[in-house]
């Protein structure tokens, strides 16, 4: 019995008219750091404020948070304002209007963040819960603005 040969074709690259395959634009870059920025401090301090609130951390936890979100937060305000006044990234509307509302959110949320970092040091408990707490939802109001880019 005699089994057949495969026959071997040569494969042609077909062009793809798919979003998902075309190449990145270099515009849209800076717009993810930002958000990942964003919800890195947002996520670390409602964290920490979650577990603070049941005392299931100790004071150098929440020190070393209230430490690490602030530069996190400025770093974010800081790519934020390097950003390209472009309206259209890539064939993709954007919605310039939210970003006087992220900005402002973001400054409250370094503004709380600042002073929950002073409440923790000084090992202020209330302060620092209610401070984290502000800080957590000035985080929230910036990530929904940022989704309505």
């Amino acid at each position: 019995m005699r089994v057949p040969r495969r026959v071997h074709r040569r494969r042609v690259a077909r062009r793809s008219t798919s979003a998902y395959d075309r190449a990145m634009n270099a515009a849209a870059l800076p717009y993810t750091p930002l958000i990942l920025l964003v919800e890195l401090a947002v996520g670390a301090i409602a964290f920490v404020v979650v577990f603070d609130a049941r005392r299931a951390v100790n004071w150098g936890y929440v020190k070393m948070a209230a430490v690490t979100v602030l530069p996190i937060a400025m770093l974010a305000l800081w790519t934020l304002e390097g950003l390209d006044a472009e309206q259209v990234i890539d064939g993709y509307p954007l919605n310039r209007d939210w970003l006087p509302t992220v900005r402002w959110s973001l400054a409250v949320m370094i503004a709380f963040s600042s002073l929950q970092l002073v409440a923790a040091f000084r090992e202020r408990r209330t302060a620092s819960l209610s401070l984290g707490t502000a800080t957590a939802l000035a985080g929230a109001v910036t990530l929904v603005a940022l989704s309505g880019l």
